[in-house]
């Protein structure tokens, strides 16, 4: 005899316990998969915002002069970071700076790029302290010569050589009787010889050119004035612009004169660096006269060695006053030379929020 099957499959009641079961077990289950996702977008944020960061820490760290005067609005000069500000950031006005308004350099200041103004998905704020202790000792700094304009004028010392030729012009007036005209020891022509270095500027039609040459005189080698300036050219050079006149000097007896002439369309007085190169021989009471074209009000400062550190030797003018203005060649005063960066990445719109925290903060430092 045939079974009957049976096939009234399930029960309502038993369908409605499985779906709430069901539901039950979802639950953890999808709020799982939900903070998930939140997390993973989390991490792509914080991956690319670290991504971020590192850039421009590196571009920061790529600036060959990170902090630096620039012109402002009013014709004034400020500290600042120039990159920056041309990239979209502006500096943040909330934040303390001491950098802006310094006279050196050191200090700090705070600078915020909004995502849109520079062009990226994040707010980025950058702190730059150059307030360190490495660069508020001061260091010794020789100023260095830029070639597009400044003028390097080098003595070669040609002293000796016109001792020589006045001592031959001496012995041939003697030889041909001339009246009044003795036979002169090496050291009486020595004594009476005088010697002027000549620096003329002129104004091109591309920048300046600046001429130097070596004149050395004698009154007593046959009784008239006689000059000798052979092979004397001290230097020829064509600039883009005029800033300073470096002039190395040997120093041969206890006076000599810098004679500068300004040409058609020069209005500027370069600033003068006198170094001598035989400092240690320079004789007690030397003195090195500058005439020419030199205006009392407006004198630029003189760089020199001459009568510093214990050493002998004055600079002045014509009338024997001394200038105004002589520093060292080597001067001793703060710079930057190095500056601690830290970078923080926001979220767009909430980089100035406060209490907001930033994506990533990363720091790094450069040295100039």
């Amino acid at each position: 005899m045939k079974k009957k099957q049976k096939n009234a499959g399930f029960s309502l009641v038993e369908v409605v316990l499985s779906m709430a079961i069901l539901a039950i077990i979802s639950i953890p289950l999808l709020a799982y998969f939900t903070d998930s996702m939140k997390y993973n977008t989390m991490m792509a944020d914080k991956q690319h915002a670290t991504t971020l960061a590192q850039e421009v820490a590196e571009q920061l760290k790529a600036q060959n002069k990170l902090v630096a005067k620039s012109a402002v609005a009013g014709g004034l000069d400020t500290y600042g970071v120039s990159y920056l500000t041309a990239a979209g950031y502006e500096l943040d006005t909330s934040a303390t700076d001491t950098l802006t308004s310094s006279t050196d350099g050191i200090g700090e200041a705070t600078y915020y790029g909004a995502a849109d103004k520079i062009g990226e998905k994040y707010d980025v704020k950058v702190h730059i302290n150059t307030d360190t202790a490495h660069n508020a000792t001061g260091i010794s700094q020789i100023y260095g010569i830029d070639d597009t304009r400044d003028a390097l004028v080098v003595d070669d010392d040609q002293f000796q050589e016109a001792v020589v030729y006045f001592k031959a012009v001496n012995e041939a007036a003697v030889d041909s009787g001339k009246t009044g005209v003795t036979s002169k020891t090496e050291a009486e022509i020595k004594t009476d010889m005088t010697r002027t270095i000549n620096i003329t500027m002129n104004k091109t039609t591309t920048g300046y050119e600046v001429i130097a040459d070596a004149e050395y005189r004698s009154t007593i080698v046959d009784s008239t004035d006689t000059v000798y300036n052979q092979n004397c050219e001290l230097t020829s050079v064509h600039l883009k612009d005029l800033h300073a006149v470096y002039l190395l000097l040997e120093v041969s007896k206890d006076k000599d004169i810098v004679s500068i002439t300004k040409g058609t369309g020069v209005a500027i007085t370069p600033e003068l660096h006198v170094i001598c190169q035989n400092i240690d021989s320079v004789p007690a009471g030397y003195k090195l006269q500058i005439t020419g074209d030199i205006d009392p009000a407006v004198d630029p400062a003189i760089y020199t060695n001459l009568g510093k550190n214990s050493h002998n030797g004055t600079i002045t003018r014509n009338s024997g006053t001394p200038f105004s203005v002589q520093e060292d060649l080597v001067a001793n005063k703060k710079e930057v030379r190095d500056a601690d960066i830290q970078i923080s990445v926001y979220k767009k719109g909430k980089g100035n929020t406060a209490g907001e925290e930033p994506y990533i903060t990363v720091n790094a430092s450069k040295g100039e």
